[in-house]
């Protein structure tokens, strides 16, 4: 098959440094427009879009599914407007806005950022999957904003309406409260060891929390029985995390801006150390503890929007994450060979619209027989 297929990426990723080498007042700006609408027009990218037009589409299916409060509020003006792709845009705009909101007030690159928003494959590309969840991680992000800068109400008024999203969120508290330790910078590669040990003993500490838990017959019964998967993830936070380690050697390189963010990064690491063989609960539970990246990672890469300023360290750190993006491309073009790709190809609503959507596509569940299951 033609390599033609990867050119959406590809020219997404040109417009996006474009836009990071643009010294204009609103590049910025258009560098959030770009990914809002690469991310709301698209048309059957990801796993779970055939199975919410199909939701969107058969209301008792839908009824059957049981979305979160505000997802349903979004369903229901979905359907009444008569247009299933307002649930895609809105959902864009809910993950893209309050992110890129909260990186122009406290990251230190704002521009790079966003770079790092759309390179690391759980953010952009990974919200093609799990688009209620994104919308929720979003909310939460912002909230914690509220909360680093002790506005308590909207920092409160946010994490609920991000369980309106998707039940994960509920996790907010948790990133709240953890945001409030301080890291040691002469101290932080002990956090790295504790990592790799808990790597060795997760498989042990699962099985703990397994015998606890499965005979309470809880909702998530289901994610804690399914098998190891996600292994390719493991090396890449590890990575990221040593990289971010390495930059905070001495305390008075962490800006205080910084230091809530690095505090939920490092608490995410640990647990997602100790819960990897759970790869269904971490992927979407600890995406919340990860969302400090956005604001850490960009330090690494040198001065924005520029080249000037790099160094040796900061060259390592562009290399490895445009390498990632290349590498997911890479094996999403054999998976879409095989004709089981999640991203690819990349077609957009204006291609197919008024078409009826197929809702016998391969990949949407027998909803009816499937009730449990949650996209």
């Amino acid at each position: 098959m033609s390599l033609l297929v990867l050119l959406p990426y590809v020219g997404l990723i040109l417009a996006l440094l474009f836009f990071y080498f643009l010294r204009t007042k609103g590049a910025y700006n258009m560098m959030v427009a770009t990914l809002v609408v690469f991310s709301a027009i698209r048309y059957n990218v990801g796993s779970d879009y055939p199975v919410y037009v199909y939701l969107l589409k058969n209301q008792t299916a839908a009824d059957a599914y049981q979305f979160e409060w505000l997802s349903q509020l979004i369903v229901d003006f979905s359907v009444y407007m008569e247009n299933i792709y307002l649930f895609f845009l809105i959902n864009a705009l809910c993950f893209i806005i309050p992110i890129a909101w909260v990186l122009k007030r406290e990251s230190s690159k704002p521009k790079a950022s966003l770079l790092v928003l759309a390179l690391f494959p759980m953010f952009l590309l990974k919200s093609f999957v799990y688009t209620r969840n994104y919308s929720a991680f979003a909310f939460v992000f912002l909230g914690l904003y509220f909360f680093v800068h002790r506005k308590y109400f909207w920092a409160l008024l946010l994490g609920i309406l991000a369980t309106g999203f998707h039940i994960s969120a509920c996790i907010f508290p948790l990133i709240y409260f953890v945001s409030r330790f301080r890291i040691s910078g002469a101290r932080i590669y002990r956090y790295f060891f504790i990592t790799i040990l808990l790597l060795f003993l997760a498989p042990y500490l699962v099985r703990l929390l397994q015998a606890a838990l499965i005979p309470l017959n809880l909702g998530f019964k289901n994610y804690l029985l399914e098998s190891t998967q996600g292994a390719f993830y493991k090396p890449m936070f590890l990575l990221v995390f040593l990289l971010i380690l390495l930059n905070y050697t001495k305390g008075e390189q962490i800006r205080r801006a910084e230091m809530p963010y690095l505090s939920v990064v490092v608490m995410g690491m640990l647990v997602f150390a100790a819960l990897s063989p759970l790869y269904s609960i971490s992927r979407r539970v600890l995406l919340f503890f990860f969302m400090g990246l956005l604001v850490l990672v960009p330090r690494l890469v040198g001065r924005e929007g520029g080249v000037g300023a790099a160094t040796l360290g900061n060259w390592v750190s562009r290399f490895y994450f445009a390498s990632i993006f290349i590498l997911i491309l890479g094996v999403e073009y054999r998976t879409h060979c095989l004709g089981v790709s999640q991203y690819l190809p990349y077609e957009t609503v204006f291609s197919h619209w008024g078409n009826r959507f197929p809702v016998h596509d391969s990949r949407v569940p027998d909803i009816e027989n499937s009730r449990t299951i949650k996209p």
